[in-house]
């Protein structure tokens, strides 16, 4: 279904004012859903999703290119130290453990709040830490190929993971800046909108990987979804809070209608006109014959400019005396059909619009005469 952008905005806008104007947060979250599920049907949202994912792509191609090289840098080295503590027989249970940890991660078992690059990076730093300060063994030629310790075993920086130094200097400013960009605004809408529609298919995928940690957080944050929408308070700390998605959502509405109205001014204005039996669309002339249902379809389309019911134009078509045993509705839809067929010889595909009941003209054409 072709809608012009106008029609867009105005759905959108209907439903952004019932989400900011609400009074409690399962009011407002629900049309937020709402507001997001229009992004998955019209063709001309999904052209400025991908622009916002393509501006946030661009920002974040630094910190995503340093998470790649911290990781092999990481996993070269974790690599090493498996290999160190198995051949020396390290008995050292802290080591041993955070060595336990980051296996863990790396196996889809564990995750926590820093995430995959920071999370791995300190169960490493720790094994490392842990062997350099261990008095009872002499593990500092070791430990010292990643890092400058001194005789005393006092850790003064680890040179590891170049890579990871870099990435972790990246996500600070990222962290910053994004609170300004609708990309990110987006990223946070679309965690909410897939919460709340694909909780069970989200969870299965999960446990289907092996990622048990993932499936118990996506667990926790629909126990908030719900609380949400039964009009439960939700307690402690919570992850969608109303003023912080509120502030999103007005980002992306304002750079939606923004894009939206300028990709209706730098459209090419469509035209059609039907004289006697020549429909002419964006130049392009279609000849009808006279008398025939198509043309009479159209004379009535190019006057009710909202669109006809099938059921009410009988009548109009037919003469008063018309069959009422017969499938009209049939009829009329595989006449829009034989229209849009022979405009579609002529690289027209989206003049009308049409099902089994109604038909209208698309409103992106204006009739010139």
């Amino acid at each position: 279904m072709v809608i012009s952008n106008d029609l867009i905005i105005e759905r959108l806008q209907d439903i952004y004012e019932r989400a900011v104007n609400a009074n409690n947060r399962r009011d407002f979250f629900i049309p937020l859903f709402e507001y997001i599920a229009v992004y998955d049907e019209e063709p001309e949202l999904e052209k400025a999703i991908k622009e916002i994912v393509t501006k946030g792509r661009r920002e974040i191609k630094n910190q995503t290119e340093y998470a790649e090289k911290a990781l092999v840098e990481m996993r070269k080295v974790y690599k090493e130290v498996k290999d160190y503590i198995e051949k020396e027989k390290v008995t050292n249970k802290a080591a041993i453990d955070n060595l336990e940890q980051f296996t863990a991660y790396e196996e889809g078992q564990l995750t926590t709040s820093h995430g995959p690059i920071k999370g791995r990076y300190g169960y490493l730093s720790y094994v490392l830490m842990t062997l350099a300060e261990d008095e009872t063994v002499n593990h500092l030629p070791f430990v010292r190929r990643y890092g400058t310790v001194t005789d005393e075993h006092r850790i003064k920086e680890w040179h590891f993971s170049p890579s990871y130094e870099k990435w972790e200097q990246e996500t600070n400013w990222l962290n910053r800046i994004k609170l300004t960009r609708v990309w990110y605004s987006w990223d946070r809408l679309v965690l909410f909108y897939q919460i709340y529609r694909d909780y069970e298919k989200m969870v299965k995928t999960k446990l289907d990987n092996n990622q048990v940690w993932d499936a118990l957080n996506i667990n926790g944050l629909f126990g908030e979804v719900k609380e949400i929408i039964d009009g439960k308070r939700t307690e402690g700390y919570s992850e969608f809070q109303e003023s912080e998605f509120k502030t999103h959502l007005q980002r992306l509405h304002s750079f939606i209608k923004q894009f939206l109205s300028s990709s209706q001014n730098n459209k090419s204005v469509n035209t059609y006109s039907l004289t006697d039996n020549v429909l002419v669309v964006n130049g392009k002339e279609l000849r009808l014959k006279k008398d025939t249902r198509k043309l009479r379809l159209l004379e009535l389309l190019t006057q009710k400019t909202r669109g006809v019911y099938f059921g009410e134009i009988v009548s109009d078509i037919e003469g008063a005396d018309y069959d009422t045993s017969k499938d009209w509705k049939n009829t009329y839809y595989e006449v829009c059909r034989g229209i849009s067929n022979s405009l579609a010889k002529l690289g027209i595909t989206d003049f009308l619009i049409f099902d089994f009941n109604q038909a209208k003209i698309s409103p992106t054409f204006k009739r010139t005469k």
